[in-house]
């Protein structure tokens, strides 16, 4: 309840009004609002301004005694009977698509509500795997978003998309997932799952023909682990068809009869490594980002594949790449087969599995391998 001041409302005209803006100037009388005292309805959920209007008639004309005051603002929002407040939810099995050797299906998220007013509106968003949008451009206003002309490019890659529900300013958002695939087959790792953003390229790696990367375990893959040295330039070994090559005496750290040492003389013989210049490869080492692009950009020009980029690093430790991975690592970044850490190339620190699986997924796909 509200009232003024009476002590000048001797033959006055009381007249509420109601806006919803703000605007005195857009405004629609209160229907019996003409006291002195009024009580703001509650029973219309949202926002609404009231004002209250005092005049008089002299000479026969309406006269405004006073200026419109600040409107009082009132928000009415929906709620349970427990006074909480409503609720948005998805099944979960509509939560993550799978999406099965078919690039023209379509389907559709859908949110569900309770207890939510009338008036609740919808957003749809593209976004990463913690729901951060990834632009501001709104993808539909609905409950339910479809999702269509999926591509093969898009094959093994998740993508993830954000409603944020809106009911008079109470906002609650979901996060949904779709990944496409070419068959339905499980992975058997029990540390990657549906909803990992790199759980595409684990399966990929892990389904290639030849095989490129297993699990560390027969339920493990370890997606934060590391891969050294050896193991990558024997993935890539793979990738070739594990050609017969000549023993190699390059490096002194890499015995004959090793698991590794046809897959390093290989790569020496082709371009696609040089060692750490003072007679070692490093076979045990992990390696790192940078390394691990570089080999892959020898990789494609050992096939003649256009590995061109242009442009510079926009990363601000882009100067902590070394000058013979630079050429590498513009274009691994340029093509998204090695992405931003936090917004920084990271180019020194180790390649988790995870990203070493979807640097192959990506390459390959790319570059049909």
């Amino acid at each position: 309840m509200t009232n003024i001041d009476n002590t000048i409302a001797k033959d006055l005209k009381i007249q509420w009004y109601r806006s919803l803006t703000g605007d005195f100037n857009n405004k629609m009388a209160v229907n019996g609002a003409n006291s002195l005292e009024f009580t703001i309805p509650t029973d219309k959920i949202g926002t609404n301004y009231y004002f209250c209007e005092v005049s008089c008639e002299m000479m026969g004309e309406k006269s405004r005694l006073l200026d419109p005051p600040d409107p009082i603002k009132v928000t009415v929002r929906s709620k349970n009977i427990d006074g909480s407040k409503y609720i948005i939810s998805s099944s979960e099995n509509t939560k993550q698509y799978i999406v099965i050797n078919d690039s023209d299906e379509d389907f559709s998220f859908e949110v569900t509500t309770e207890n939510a007013s009338p008036n609740i509106r919808f957003r749809w968003y593209r976004c990463d795997k913690n729901g951060k949008n990834l632009d501001n451009n709104v993808l539909g206003n609905g409950s339910a978003l479809l999702i269509y002309g999926i591509k093969d490019e898009d094959m093994y890659e998740t993508f993830y998309y954000k409603c944020v529900a809106d009911d008079n300013g109470n906002e609650q958002s979901l996060v949904f997932s779709c990944l496409l695939l070419p068959e339905k087959k499980d992975l058997p790792f029990k540390d990657v799952t549906t909803s990992d953003p790199y759980y595409g390229s684990v399966w990929y790696v892990n389904n290639h023909n030849p095989l490129l990367m297993n699990g560390v375990s027969d339920d493990s893959f370890d997606p934060q682990g590391n891969l050294t040295r050896a193991a990558i330039v024997t993935v890539l070994y793979r990738l070739e068809g594990s050609p017969m090559t000549a023993a190699s005496d390059e490096f002194y750290d890499v015995p004959a009869g090793q698991w590794y040492s046809d897959a390093v003389a290989w790569a020496v013989k082709y371009g696609i490594t040089n060692g750490y210049g003072d007679g070692r490869f490093g076979p045990n080492d992990p390696i790192t980002r940078e390394q691990l692009a570089t080999f892959l950009h020898r990789y494609a020009n050992s096939h003649n594949l256009n590995v061109s980029a242009s442009g510079k690093l926009p990363q601000s430790d882009a100067s902590k790449v070394d000058s013979w991975a630079l050429d590498a690592m513009t274009w691994a970044y340029s093509k998204e087969i090695v992405e931003e850490i936090d917004g920084k190339l990271a180019p020194v620190d180790n390649a988790a599995r995870h990203m070493i699986a979807t640097a192959l997924t990506r390459f390959c796909v790319n570059y049909s391998m």
